[in-house]
């Protein structure tokens, strides 16, 4: 047993780390041992090489690790966008090949503990078995010990909102967490798939498949559900509360979380579904939907939506009716778009006219358009971040492909998430 435990110590070894990631390490596809018994393992947030990880940031083709095989002071590494070669005693990246897509992981039934069992490799008297909840060890013949690792249970992030108590973490299918202090933690709330986070000096709001929850973020949330349980996308908080978007509504909330109304096409509104909400300086409030943009202030919203004004394809100022995006910044406003990118369009009067238009942005995910504290645009696309100005993008590197939320935090740090989890950039 004392063996086994060694073999623990030495795999989750403290390191420092300049940039923190915050990633699925538990979700592990394979496993492997280094001549000199360190365990090795190819997980859904990067590669494991005792303390150190190795993701695409450090040059693999994707985060997301399925297959590891040692040889020598080598370890070879599949991904589905690729195969590489990582040195096990400094994790350099080498011998990149994209697009080799690793074997298909079998279909396997086998169960240990509360996990599936993906794969299970010994090395003389040593074992690992990688499952969907973790890395296990062993030395013959004591029973296997679970590896622990610092970090989220799932790489699929949806929403990000810096808060005074560190970074709120949204994600698609396991809930909240905080990552405050170099640590993370799971906080409760009322449904686990999340769509969009606004927070408001100590009011948390999200959106999810189930609807609006609304949050005091004190020594634990105290949540609760706000209006029907139809699904949300996108959160916009106003000074009299917030607005959120969901299929064929726009919802207004007080912020005590009294419903003031709601904007639907019951009620007379032509838009169907709300994926993304701005307002400007003199209150026009713009709704992104998936049959293009309609716009007015809040009381036409609120009692007479058949007289929103709306631009689209249609009429040649949209370049694609789903917009999944907006900003307002200075005299434009810029939206971005489920598959032709991003239109910026003037804001003349009570009008909206395409000025510019970046198409090569191609697919914008939705809350994708945000500012850096440079006055620079950040677009988190299905094709990677983007940083800079229409016409003149460069690509930041991430950890993966598909970015899904840009945060600034409140000491200045920039961080973004994607399908493979959180780090700085």
């Amino acid at each position: 047993m004392k063996r086994a435990a060694f073999l623990v110590a030495l795999l989750s070894a403290a390191t420092a780390d300049a940039s923190p990631r915050l990633l699925a390490l538990d979700d592990v596809y394979d496993c492997a041992f280094s001549a000199n018994g360190t365990p090795i393992a190819a997980t859904a947030g990067g590669l494991r090489i005792g303390a150190r990880i190795v993701t695409a940031l450090d040059g693999l083709p994707d985060t997301r690790v399925e297959r590891v095989v040692v040889e020598g002071d080598h370890a070879l590494v599949g991904t589905r966008a690729g195969t590489a070669s990582v040195e096990l005693a400094n994790g350099r990246v080498s011998n990149v090949v994209l697009k080799g897509e690793p074997a298909h992981l079998p279909q396997m039934f086998e169960r240990f503990g509360a996990g599936i069992v993906r794969g299970r490799r010994s090395r003389g008297e040593r074992t690992c078995i990688a499952t969907s909840e973790g890395l296990f060890v062993s030395v013959t013949p004591a029973a296997p010990v679970r590896v622990p690792a610092a970090g989220l249970p799932t790489g699929d992030v949806a929403a990000l909102v810096a808060t005074p108590r560190g970074l709120l973490i949204g994600t698609f299918d396991r809930g909240l967490f905080r990552y405050e202090a170099e640590h993370v933690t799971a906080l409760r709330t009322l449904d686990p798939n999340i769509n969009a986070l606004a927070y408001d000096d100590g009011v948390l709001w999200i959106a999810t498949a189930r609807g609006l929850t609304r949050c005091e973020d004190g020594a634990q949330l105290g949540c609760r559900r706000i209006g029907d349980g139809h699904a949300k996308h996108t959160l916009l908080v106003t000074k009299d509360g917030v607005l959120a978007g969901g299929d064929e509504s726009l919802l207004f909330v007080a912020r005590d979380g009294a419903i003031v109304g709601e904007a639907t096409r019951k009620r007379g509104a032509h838009f169907r579904s709300v994926w993304s909400l701005a307002i400007d300086e003199a209150g026009t409030i713009y709704a992104g939907t998936t049959n293009g943009i309609f716009f007015g202030d809040r009381a036409t919203f609120l009692h007479a939506p058949e007289k929103l004004k709306r631009v689209s394809l249609v009429d040649g100022t949209l370049p694609d009716d789903w917009v999944t995006a907006l900003l307002v910044r200075g005299d434009e406003l810029l939206a971005g778009t489920y598959n032709a990118g991003v239109v910026a369009l003037e804001r003349s009067g009570s009008t909206l006219h395409q000025r510019r238009h970046a198409a090569e942005l191609g697919y914008v995910n939705p809350a994708g358009l945000a500012l850096l504290p440079d006055g620079t645009l950040a677009v988190s696309t299905m094709d990677g971040l983007r940083v800079g100005e229409l016409g003149a993008f460069r690509t930041v590197p991430t950890l993966g492909r598909d970015v899904t939320a840009v945060a600034l935090g409140t000491d200045g740090t920039r961080w973004t998430a994607s399908r493979r989890g959180v780090a700085q950039f």
